[in-house]
């Protein structure tokens, strides 16, 4: 799982508010994420953030590592200082895909993108998923 616990237990309308408060406060009037994945492997690829002035930014996902705590699972470790707001933000710019894709576990694949625009209040996801089709057919010899 990608979401740090704190995340995951908010639900996605405030996980949404969090997000536009802390785009806002960066000046920011739009986010594009582009992603790719599947057959169980998939994440953002880039996190652009354009601000008013039409200046763009490039934030960076990290990893976040975790602990195994006997009667609580994993829990993950608190980010580095240096990283924190960064962090905290791609975690949840992100959150539509995953919400959407989970793991991207399955027989397919997608390409797309994630928009934020502050402005209008929006988040869309637009995607170009590819499924393999298999043919079989018994035919008498």
């Amino acid at each position: 799982d990608s979401m740090s616990t704190a995340l995951r237990d908010l639900s996605a309308r405030d996980v949404k508010n969090k997000g536009y408060r802390a785009l806002k406060k960066r000046d920011a009037v739009k986010v594009v994420i582009y992603f790719a994945g599947g057959h169980d492997d998939g994440s953002p690829e880039s996190i652009v953030l354009t601000k008013t002035d039409g200046t763009k930014e490039t934030i960076k996902e990290y990893y976040q590592p975790s602990t195994y705590v006997e009667g609580k699972g994993f829990v993950r470790e608190p980010y580095p200082e240096d990283v924190r707001e960064d962090a905290e933000l791609a975690e949840i710019l992100v959150r539509p895909i995953y919400d959407r894709y989970g793991s991207f576990a399955g027989d397919f694949y997608v390409t797309g993108t994630c928009t934020w625009d502050v402005i209008n209040r929006l988040v869309t996801v637009s995607d170009r998923t590819e499924v393999p089709s298999y043919y079989n057919e018994e035919i008498d010899w």
